[in-house]
C-alpha cells in the first residue's frame, strides 16, 4: 500500500460507516440486488458527505469471500474503487498501489480494512481487473432481441434499467469507448447482459489496416460494425476471431454490415457460405420495401439496423412489426426524441 497522504479522497469515518453496513449486511449471504438495495436504504439514512455511493456496483471477490469492492465518488466527484476487507486479506495482489483509506474496528467482527484505487473510466487497467473479477459486468452478443443503442455512459445504463422495469425486455446496446462501457455497467450495477459495439469503416488499404489495428488492440467488443467491401468483411471477420481467440475472450461477437437493399440477400448469403454470417445489416429503408427486406434477414437470422434520427415514427413502427422484435436502432446526436418515448414506440 501507499503511504497515507494528507487528503484523501473520503473520509475514513465515512468509509468505515459504508464498510460496516455492508459487512453487517451482506457477509455470509448470496450477494443479490435485494442486499445491494437494502445497504442503499440503510447508507441514505448516514448522510454522507464525502462520498456518493454506487451501490449496484457492490461485487464480492470470488476467491476471497469476507472482501468487498464498490464503486464511489469521493471529494470533488473523484471517481474511486473501495476496498473492503478483513485485516489479513491480500490486497496488491489484485490492485497495486492501493491507497489507504483507514482501519475499523467492527462491533461483531474482525478488523476491517478500507482501500481505494482510481476508478474513472480513464483508469482502464483498475476496470479490466474488476471485470475478470466479476465478468457479468462484460459485453456479450445482443441476440435475436430487439436493440437500442446509446452512446456508452451511466445514464444509457440508467434508461435501460428504466425500460427494463417497464417494458421486462432487455434493449441494452451501447457505443463509443470500450472502457467507458464497463466502467458505465459496473457502476449502474447493470447485470443483465448488454452488447458493446465498434464502428470499422473501410475505404482503401489504409483503412484497412487501420481496422486489423483496431480490432487487435479491442477485441472485446462483442459487434464489430464493418463499413466496406464484402472481401474486406470477410478479412475483418478473420482477424476479429483471431484476436479474440489470441486474448481468450470467450463467448460469440456479432458481425454487422452495411449494404444496400438490393445486396442484402447476395451479401448475407456469400458471408454464410464463408463462414462468417452476419447478425446484422444496415440497410437504407425504402416505403413499401421493409417487409421484403425483414424476410431475408429472417432468412440469414439477421437484425436490420438503423439510425432512429433517419426515419420517422411510423417507419420505425413498421421495422419493428415487419422484424418481429429482430432490430438494432441507434439513437445519436441527430434524434431529438428520448430513449423512453423510441422504446414505447418500438416495443409496442
Amino acid at each position: 500500500m501507499t503511504p497515507v497522504p494528507f487528503d484523501l479522497p473520503l473520509r475514513p469515518p465515512e468509509a468505515a460507516e459504508l464498510a460496516n453496513l455492508i459487512f453487517e449486511l451482506a457477509e455470509g449471504k448470496t450477494l443479490t440486488d435485494d442486499i445491494r438495495n437494502r445497504i442503499a436504504a440503510r447508507a441514505a439514512a448516514l448522510k454522507l458527505q464525502s462520498v456518493t455511493a454506487w451501490f449496484g456496483s457492490l461485487a464480492r471477490d470470488p476467491v476471497h469471500r469476507s472482501t468487498y469492492y464498490l464503486a464511489a465518488d469521493g471529494r470533488e466527484g473523484s471517481p474511486q474503487l473501495l476496498h473492503m476487507a478483513p485485516a489479513g486479506a491480500p490486497t496488491s495482489s489484485v490492485f497495486h498501489g492501493a491507497l489507504l483509506i483507514g482501519r475499523m474496528r467492527r462491533a461483531r467482527g474482525p478488523e476491517v480494512v478500507i482501500n481505494a484505487v482510481p476508478f474513472g473510466p480513464g483508469d482502464t487497467g483498475n476496470i479490466d481487473r474488476l471485470a475478470a473479477l466479476d465478468p457479468v459486468f462484460l459485453p456479450r452478443a445482443h441476440g435475436p432481441r430487439p436493440a437500442l443503442v446509446l452512446e456508452a455512459s451511466t445514464e444509457a445504463f440508467e434508461s435501460f434499467r428504466s425500460i427494463w422495469k417497464g417494458a421486462r425486455k432487455n434493449v441494452a446496446s451501447v457505443s463509443g469507448d470500450y472502457h467507458r462501457a464497463v466502467w458505465s455497467a459496473i457502476r449502474t450495477g447493470w447485470r443483465d447482459g448488454y452488447s458493446a459495439a465498434i464502428d470499422l469503416p473501410i475505404a482503401d488499404e489504409t483503412s484497412l489496416a487501420a481496422a486489423r489495428e483496431t480490432v487487435a488492440r479491442w477485441p472485446r467488443y462483442s459487434r464489430f460494425r464493418i463499413a466496406g467491401p464484402l472481401e474486406d468483411v470477410q478479412r475483418i471477420s478473420v482477424a476479429i476471431r483471431q484476436a479474440r481467440s489470441s486474448a481468450k475472450v470467450a463467448g460469440a461477437f456479432e458481425l454487422g454490415i452495411e449494404t444496400s437493399a438490393v445486396d442484402l440477400a447476395g451479401w448475407l448469403q456469400a458471408l454464410k457460405d464463408a463462414g462468417h454470417p452476419a447478425a446484422l445489416a444496415s440497410v437504407k429503408l425504402d416505403p413499401g420495401g421493409i417487409a421484403g427486406l425483414a424476410a431475408v434477414a429472417r432468412q440469414f437470422s439477421c437484425a436490420l439496423s438503423v439510425n432512429a434520427a433517419d426515419y420517422p415514427e411510423e417507419t420505425l413502427r413498421e421495422l419493428a412489426r415487419e422484424t418481429a422484435g429482430r432490430f438494432s436502432c441507434t439513437m445519436d446526436a441527430g434524434y431529438t426524441g428520448n430513449i423512453e418515448d423510441l422504446a414505447d414506440t418500438l416495443l409496442g
